[in-house]
């Protein structure tokens, strides 16, 4: 959980370098509504949900790489239609459902190398 701060004027969120992240916090869309880019890397992250991003509506770039993701439920990005640029390189992902990218239609850059 993030404290109870609430800001809606964060744009950018980043949380790096911190092996004892090991989740999204459920409530970041509550604290930060009005993020536009959120970067969580070279943390413990294991899987991503749907309930992780539900209410960031206006995310455009999310970073995960370098976690140690191994599932990513495939309504995990339903919400996010305008998310450009989506960064998964550098995980445990051994599968993909073929639904996961279908509500991303404005996605310019994926990234899933090194999984």
């Amino acid at each position: 959980m993030i404290s109870n701060s609430h800001d809606e004027t964060l744009k950018g969120l980043n949380i790096k370098y911190n092996k004892n992240v090991q989740f999204i916090p459920e409530n970041i869309a509550d604290k930060f509504p009005n993020l536009v880019g959120l970067q969580v890397w070279n943390c413990s992250v294991k899987w991503i949900e749907r309930r992780h991003f539900k209410n960031l509506r206006e995310l455009k770039t999310l970073g995960l790489a370098y976690n140690e993701i191994e599932i990513v439920d495939s309504e995990a990005f339903k919400d996010q239609e305008k998310l450009e640029k989506l960064s998964l390189y550098d995980n445990r992902i051994e599968y993909l459902s073929p639904k996961t990218f279908t509500h991303l239609p404005n996605l310019i850059e994926l990234y899933l190398h090194s999984n």
